[in-house]
């Protein structure tokens, strides 16, 4: 196992010299095996903290465990971390099932346990059959190649030294180095999806089709990872190269690649993949051959066909919070002129009253440069194919009567400098 374990620790480069590492250890196998190959590995210089919860589920058991949990680590004079909990009564205040909720609590005191000693990385003990169990369950569920391939040799943080060590030779380790570990009898009952898999599904495989199912499965799930992070390294260089708008003719027609796109601008956007749904991409898909307006939500991310254009924006995001909601004085300076967005020419004389910088209003018109009559403020952003979540976001400096300049795009007909000018105001726009 050990020889296994190093070959993964190097390959994947999972530890590196002088490594603080938190240990995560139920008690049972697999984690006190990886505990005491860790503590083993001396040209390392490792320095390893060992936690465990306590779930409170097995009464006397789930004491035992801890207890054995703080023998061993005193055994090799580690600093150990014991946590008692009641993950049922957790579990049922979050709505989530007792496994969900035992998972949720572990890795946020491994986290806790990380930050108080000052370590780098936290080791759990996953392993072959771990993966070979997982690909199963997420096939019959249903999955893509991110569910297929879910348990990474890396995470962050999180390390798994021996995800490539079967359960059988972990057992033999133990057995070699006299290692009295913990048996969790729950694991042997057939109530839990996993268990099943575990103690009929592969069995029945290994003694009827393969008996090499375990390494079938996990060497499968190897090689869909290879896919994988081919596919990922080309989405996160789409990705880079985005803001919050796309042009739909620009995105990838490849499907595979799509998906996996609007995945990972979900991902970012509102931090987590969880609960979303195959058919919540796909509506995200089929948007782009939708009408101009249409939307789709994930979460409190807005995805809208807007023309040619897929724009998307959190429904949380004050998108005016640069705004000046109130009619305000507008700071304008003589001096240079700048055309485009950074300024206009205007004659002064026909400014009326106070000049103020605000945002749209309902009703508001103007006569654009060039036109002849007024135009509603509203038809000239749908002209300009301006999405309408934008809208909010686009000064208007006005006087007492009129929009003089919709910054950034379009000044007032009536204000132009021409051939009768005596005074010329120079305006140019600065946030406040």
């Amino acid at each position: 196992m050990i020889e296994k374990m190093l070959k993964t620790i190097k390959r994947e480069n999972l530890i590196q010299k002088g490594d603080k590492i938190v240990v995560a250890v139920s008690g049972g196998p697999d984690s006190v095996a990886m505990l005491h190959a860790l503590y083993s590995l001396k040209d390392y210089d490792l320095t390893l903290y060992v936690c465990h919860l306590n779930h409170n589920y097995r009464g006397e058991a789930s004491d035992g465990d801890a207890a054995y949990v703080k023998v061993l680590a005193d055994s090799l004079n580690l600093e150990s971390f014991i946590f008692s909990e009641d993950i049922e009564a957790f579990s049922k205040a979050k709505k989530l099932s007792f496994e969900e909720g035992a998972r949720e609590r572990r890795y946020a005191l491994f986290d806790l346990v990380k930050e108080k000693t000052g370590a780098n990385k936290i080791a759990v003990a996953q392993n072959m059959n771990d993966q070979a169990e997982t690909l199963l369950m997420r096939l019959f569920r249903g999955s893509g190649l991110e569910g297929l391939t879910s348990i990474k040799y890396q995470r962050d943080h999180i390390i798994r030294p021996v995800l490539e060590c079967s359960r059988t030779s972990i057992e033999e380790y133990c057995k070699d180095h006299d290692l009295k570990t913990r048996t969790d009898h729950t694991n042997f009952e057939t109530d839990y999806t996993r268990n099943k898999i575990r103690l009929e599904l592969l069995p029945y495989i290994k003694d009827h089709f393969n008996p090499n199912i375990v390494e079938s499965l996990y060497q499968t799930s190897d090689l869909l990872k290879e896919d994988l992070n081919f596919i990922e390294k080309h989405v996160n260089q789409i990705y880079a190269e985005l803001d919050n708008k796309i042009l739909v003719e620009a995105l990838p027609k490849d499907r595979a690649i799509l998906s996996r796109l609007i995945r990972k601008i979900v991902e970012n956007e509102t931090g987590s993949l969880k609960g979303v749904s195959f058919d919540q991409i796909n509506r995200v898909i089929l948007l782009l051959d939708m009408p101009h307006g249409n939307k789709v939500s994930i979460r409190d991310l807005i995805f809208q066909k807007s023309y040619d254009q897929l724009i998307y924006y959190k429904t949380d995001k004050d998108l005016s919070s640069d705004v000046l909601r109130e009619d305000k004085p507008f700071e304008g300076k003589f001096g240079s002129v700048f055309i485009g967005q950074g300024g206009i020419r205007i004659d002064a004389d026909k400014v009326k009253g106070q000049l103020y910088v605000r945002t749209r209003r309902p009703g508001d018109k103007f006569k654009p440069l060039g036109m002849k009559g007024r135009k509603k403020l509203k038809d000239f952003f749908i002209d300009l194919k301006i999405p309408a979540h934008e809208r909010d976001q686009i000064y208007l400096v006005c006087d007492d009567e009129n929009i003089i300049w919709v910054v950034g795009y379009r000044m007032n007909e009536d204000y132009k400098v021409t051939s009768y000018t005596t005074k010329e105001l120079h305006l140019s726009f600065k946030s406040i």
